[in-house]
């Protein structure tokens, strides 16, 4: 079955064109933030301040962001 849906559904593919800008430190900050939410994920995504997987996963994950951000904004000027 796996090798009918294989031959008759399209494949998922990178677009590389969709975030030029990436770079292999936004992979591994990707990584970070997902393993991070994970973590959070499983601790039952607690909510609030006083939750440290909490605090650890919306860290990592506004520190990606500001990341990302920062190679658009670079991308874009050396155009």
């Amino acid at each position: 079955m796996r090798d009918c849906a294989n031959t008759c559904f399209p494949t998922k593919r990178k677009r590389r064109h969709l975030k030029p800008f990436w770079t292999k430190e936004l992979t591994e900050l990707h990584a970070h933030m997902r393993s991070s939410r994970a973590t959070w994920c499983s601790a039952g995504r607690p909510r609030g301040a006083q939750h440290k997987e909490y605090r650890e996963y919306k860290a990592v994950k506004a520190h990606f962001r500001r990341a990302m951000r920062r190679c658009g904004e670079q991308f874009m000027t050396e155009l």
